[in-house]
Formats: C-alpha cells, sequence, structure tokens
C-alpha cells in the first residue's frame, strides 16, 4: 500500500538526508588555540629550563581534508619559537622533525571522533641516541572550543612513560 500523495515528497526528502549523511563526520581542527594551563596537566620534561615552561604555547592548525598542518609556537621570557608539522588523517606516514631537528615517523587515523598518532624516532640523550615511541590522542569538545592532547612518550628503556594533557581554548 503507497502511503498518501502529500506525503510523499517530505517523506522522500527525509530518506534522502538519512541516506546522504554520514556515519559521523570528524571534526576540523582548524584555528588558533592557546594552552590552558590550569586545565593541563604538564610534567616538567628532562632538560628544559622552568623559565621555559612557564611561556604561552600557542597551536595554529590548518585542517583540510586528511591533511593537517599544525604550527606549535612557544613565546616565553627571552626566546620564541615556532614549528610546523604536517599530518594526514588517513593514515599514510610522515616524517617530520622535532625541535633539535630529529626525525620523527607518525601515521594518523581516525578513531570515531578522536585522531590518534602513533609516533617513533631516535633522541640524543645522554650523549647517545636511543629509540622514543609514543601516541597523541586530539580532540575536540562538542562545542568546538576545546581542543585536548593527550600524549604519551616512552624513551628507550624507561620503565615509565611520559605523559601530558594538554587543553586548548579556541581564540
Amino acid at each position: 500500500m503507497k502511503p498518501p500523495r502529500w506525503i510523499q515528497g517530505p517523506l522522500a526528502i527525509l530518506v534522502w538526508v538519512v541516506a546522504v549523511q554520514p556515519a559521523h563526520s570528524q571534526p576540523d581542527f582548524s584555528g588558533t588555540w592557546i594552552l590552558d594551563r590550569t586545565s593541563s596537566q604538564i610534567p616538567a620534561p628532562r632538560g628544559i629550563p622552568e623559565w621555559l615552561l612557564a611561556g604561552e604555547l600557542t597551536f595554529a592548525i590548518n585542517h583540510q581534508g586528511a591533511a593537517l598542518k599544525i604550527e606549535r609556537r612557544v613565546k616565553a621570557p627571552l626566546v620564541e619559537r615556532s614549528l610546523v608539522t604536517t599530518y594526514y588523517t588517513d593514515g599514510r606516514e610522515v616524517v617530520n622533525r622535532n625541535p633539535r631537528g630529529e626525525p620523527v615517523h607518525s601515521r594518523s587515523s581516525w578513531q570515531g571522533n578522536v585522531l590518534v598518532t602513533e609516533l617513533r624516532g631516535t633522541v640524543e640523550r645522554n650523549g647517545k641516541k636511543e629509540t622514543m615511541e609514543g601516541k597523541d590522542v586530539l580532540r575536540l569538545s562538542d562545542d568546538g572550543r576545546i581542543l585536548t592532547l593527550e600524549s604519551i612518550r616512552r624513551v628507550g628503556g624507561d620503565t615509565d612513560a611520559q605523559q601530558a594533557r594538554l587543553t586548548f581554548v579556541k581564540r
């Protein structure tokens, strides 16, 4: 039995909207993000002076399609630094450089609405090269105003991984 003619049009539109709607859309991380220190958990990295940790950290993110370009800017007394990295959310491997210029291989992919990046590289510590492995989890709040980065790093034979949870507010 066919529905009445007056309901066929709206019903067809509803079916079309549901059919073309993606199962879930990934967030767009684009924007300028300022670190909120009061909501973040930041361990003091080995060898980093305390005064540098007191600086302002900003992420400028350009997210278009699978390409995610992040410019990290640190502004502390007497020093300003910037580091640009690019990731691909479709699982492609990419090589970026850490602040010391050492290569870091990474692969990013979506797990629902969360972007997970697996990292590996070598770092120099105590005059010798050691393997670094890590994982970054990037998520956006439902209202799109809070960006959270959960980061885990393990270097060499360390038994404890270094963990951080950075919370950013959209400017």
